[in-house]
């Protein structure tokens, strides 16, 4: 047995504390003397309320060796301490102190479990035994987190654990906390449960039966006025049956006139009924009428006179969309596969992929205009429920229709255009999964009888021509890009947004604000708007300047003074302010540094790239928010620098005793794909080479081991975003050039190369 320890003694007459469990203590305050939080010390149950010794006293009493976490409340002549069961120990000797308080020696002592097995058995049941007293003692919700912290594998904090949770007498936790023997305390612990469940049960049964006769004496008393209440309610209702109101019998011929199968007007008929039987006052009848006025509103019949002119349609999107020739060609192609299969139209979906401004919306409108037929949007931006799509069942209240069939109900047609915008917007959580909804909303099989929850009654919504939107194509789910055909609309050139300005936007927004004075915008000066007020690829942000200018037009024109017809760009600043696109400027003027175009969605930015060698072994160190691909490109890149050092003027060992770090200079998550590779090669050569890029280049491209240069996507917008920090010459991808025919303005060069060799000659 280990030597015995001395420590201060804390007797209670109110309490008893278990292992494993935490408990309040109200003390004198003189204890606190011998103790501080965080310090150790025993704590002991006496029953009898008595001086325990006169001065010393040996005793083999349990104890509770525990652990002062805080002291509470702390009062003149009390206080409250939060204590904490650690384990059993046996009191050794106890001694008097001055004051009435105690210290007493103690040694650790051991549990036995001599029948392991039979100790499992009887925690199984003890257990099941624990969940039936939470039940019979109504507190499930407290006990279930007891529960999930219950370890089988420890059967003595177990015990400890449901005995301190018990409502059971302090003498019968004292024997509990007494019993070494783990067998026999598991033995003790489920009698005494199996005995607190009877005598809860046995007193609930009296309570019952207390409630059961004061419930009849209630009953007695109000049984003749139920009677006579239900006997009238019968009366009323024999007398409904014979005879029908005339709201009753309009809604009923609405209904036989329904082109639906029968099992739809009967399940309408049997809400008909079910109104007739209700009084007006009713909210159920109320709730019913609106869903009869709404799905008798429905276009069941109802269909635009719709015919696809080719002709026509091209003429309407020439004279509402300058420029956007292949996204009009392909609109034509597929409107023309339409036209000749019937089934073609049903399984492939249209979807206008491109940033926010480019005309996607307004194409659509074009359309459903040429076809003859209503439009309607119906934005899924932030949809996180599928009820909102397929509709919410009509026992909830302020229940609705989806978004479909609403959309149906507003234009009254069977057959409208319905663009479902931001398509890559849907979120998805615990309500459901609203592209579920939509693959069943698009998918030519089932959209024949799509069933909304509000309706209760399928609908062919088969006729609909659906077009989708969306910014970002990788952020649609799957399944659903493959019911979808993409055309994608990367934006506007420069030539292309100066031709919208003067012969489309300037004469639509004078007309909307009621000015006649014929303004000029010369190209020039649009080009200096666009690079100096505007991001976008699209037209938004140029037409938001517009407003600007014809607002503070306006102002002058009520308060009758001068108008100028013609701007300049040193009088444009009166009307837009301050240039609000800042010019890239570098004051590093290192080698190792490069700039990397790159963009994020389909709007360009610029990253600046820095290289440095330092001592070493010949590892790689790249630092920034990239993911693996990029990581990967580095390797490339090194790896090519490597293996062709001759052909760049430096000798074939010099990695082997420097590291390369390559730092990515931006919070932005750096990814693959948007052609790093060019700039991370020409980042490393410079701090190679010792040369200096200037700070007026940028690059566009993605790289192979071999050292061909792959052209990248959306380079459109990146050389925008470079004309508009100041950068003078992009190299990029010889075969960009050729595939894409950019248009870019006469300020910045484009220069296009095969191989990685070449570029030894350009920087």
């Amino acid at each position: 047995m280990s030597q015995p320890l001395l420590l201060p003694l804390l007797v209670n007459q109110k309490k008893i504390i278990f292992p494993s469990s935490v408990c309040q203590i109200e003390t004198e305050i003189d204890f606190l003397e011998n103790i501080s939080p965080n310090s150790e010390l025993l704590f002991i149950f006496n029953t009898n309320n008595k001086k325990l010794v006169s001065k010393e006293h040996h005793t083999t009493t349990i104890a509770i060796k525990a652990e002062l976490i805080e002291c509470l409340n702390k009062k003149e002549s009390s206080s409250t301490l939060l204590l904490e069961g650690k384990k059993r120990v046996q009191l050794k000797k106890i001694i008097k102190n001055k004051n009435n308080l105690y210290t007493a020696s103690y040694t650790e002592v051991k549990e036995t479990n001599k029948n392991p097995q039979k100790s499992k058995e009887l925690a199984h049941e003890i257990l099941g035994l624990f969940k039936e007293y939470l039940d019979t003692t109504h507190k499930e919700d407290s006990g279930e987190a007891l529960l999930s912290i219950l370890d089988l594998r420890d059967l003595s904090g177990l015990t400890d654990i449901i005995s301190s949770y018990l409502l059971i007498s302090l003498e019968k936790k004292q024997i509990l906390l007494e019993e070494l023997d783990l067998t026999k305390r598991l033995e003790m612990l489920k009698a005494i449960i199996t005995n607190e469940i009877e005598n809860l049960k046995t007193t609930q049964k009296i309570e019952n039966n207390i409630d059961e006769k004061v419930n009849s004496i209630l009953e007695k008393e109000q049984r003749e006025y139920w009677l006579k209440t239900k006997l009238k309610e019968i009366q009323t209702e024999l007398d409904t049956s014979t005879t029908e109101t005339p709201e009753i019998e309009s809604y009923k011929n609405k209904i036989n006139n329904l082109p639906l199968p029968p099992s739809g007007i009967a399940e309408l008929h049997k809400e008909l009924k079910k109104l007739a039987k209700l009084g007006a006052d009713s909210y159920e009848s109320g709730s019913i009428k609106v869903y009869l006025d709404f799905l008798l509103n429905l276009p069941w019949k109802k269909r635009d006179k719709s015919q696809i002119s080719i002709a026509k349609v091209q003429n309407l999107l020439n004279k509402n969309h300058y420029g956007l020739d292949e996204v009009k060609q392909r609109i034509l192609e597929y409107l023309a596969t339409t036209k000749l299969s019937k089934t073609r139209s049903l399984s492939n979906i249209l979807c206008l992929v491109g940033p926010p401004g480019v005309g996607k919306t307004s194409l659509v409108k074009s359309i459903a205009k040429s076809l003859n037929r209503q439009f309607v949007s119906v934005s899924l931006a932030g949809i996180n429920d599928e009820a909102e799509l397929r509709g919410h069942r009509r026992v909830y209240i302020g229940a609705n229709p989806g978004k479909i069939i609403a959309s149906l109900y507003k234009t009254k047609t069977a057959n409208p255009v319905i663009l479902l915008d931001e398509l890559d917007k849907i979120a998805t959580n615990f309500k459901g999964d609203p592209s579920s909804a939509l693959l069943e909303i698009l998918d030519p099989v089932q959209n024949k009888a799509f069933f909304d929850h509000y309706l209760q009654i399928p609908f062919n919504i088969s006729e609909i021509l659906f077009i989708c939107t969306a910014n970002n194509l990788s952020d649609i789910p799957e399944p659903l890009l493959n019911r979808l055909e993409i055309i994608t609309i990367t934006g506007y050139s420069f030539k292309e947004k100066i031709e919208v300005v003067k012969h489309y936007l300037l004469p639509k927004k004078l007309k909307e604000y009621g000015i006649k004075i014929p303004l000029k915008l010369s190209s020039n000066l649009i080009e200096y708007i666009i690079l100096n007020y505007t991001s976008d690829s699209g037209i938004r942000e140029i037409q938001r300047c517009l407003e600007k200018i014809l607002r503070k037009i306006s102002l002058k024109i009520v308060k009758g003074e001068k108008i100028l017809k013609s701007f300049s760009k040193k009088n444009i600043r009166f009307y837009l302010g301050t240039p609000q696109i800042k010019t890239f400027t570098s004051t590093i003027n290192q080698p190792g540094r490069s700039l990397a175009l790159y963009n994020i969605g389909m709007v360009g930015n610029i990253l600046p790239i820095e290289s440095i060698f330092i001592p070493g072994k010949g590892e790689v160190i790249a630092t920034g928010n990239i993911d693996f691909a990029v990581r990967e490109t580095i390797k490339v890149a090194v790896s090519y620098l490597k293996q062709n050092a001759p052909n760049f003027n430096f000798p074939p060992n010099f990695f082997e005793n420097k590291n390369l770090h390559i730092h990515f200079s931006n919070p932005d998550i750096i990814k693959m794909g948007n052609g790093w590779g060019l700039a991370i090669f020409a980042s490393i050569f410079s701090a190679i080479t010792k040369k200096v890029l200037p700070s007026n280049i940028a690059f566009a491209g993605d790289i192979s081991l071999l050292g061909t240069v792959f052209p990248v996507n959306y380079l459109e917008q990146k050389i925008f975003t470079a004309t508009q920090l100041g950068i003078k010459k992009v190299i990029i991808a010889e075969k960009n050039i050729e595939r894409e025919k950019i248009k870019t303005p006469a300020k910045i060069e484009l220069i296009g190369i095969k191989n990685l060799l070449e570029l030894k000659n350009l920087i």
